[in-house]
């Protein structure tokens, strides 16, 4: 899986601050514009709706269990 997004939080959690198709996609729902909008988005932009963890691996958000994550990170103009 491939998720384009900016590195960002939400004062209490890491996220990604995505496009809303690509929340959509993920999540499979239409973003809230009070909850889900990203306090650090900058305005105007696309990529303004906030994508967490669980959300990007398919887990169940309430899943208490222990999980090992590996993640490659490329800059988008590195990405051909």
């Amino acid at each position: 899986m491939i998720i384009e997004g900016i590195p960002s939080g939400d004062l209490e959690c890491w996220c990604l601050l995505v496009t809303k198709e690509t929340f959509i996609k993920l999540t499979g729902k239409k973003p809230d514009q009070k909850y889900d909008v990203g306090r650090f988005a900058k305005k105007g932009s696309l990529h303004r709706y906030m994508i967490y963890p669980h959300d990007m691996l398919g887990i169940d958000a309430h899943d208490k269990s222990l999980y090992v994550i590996s993640v490659e990170a490329v800059k988008k103009e590195k990405v051909k």
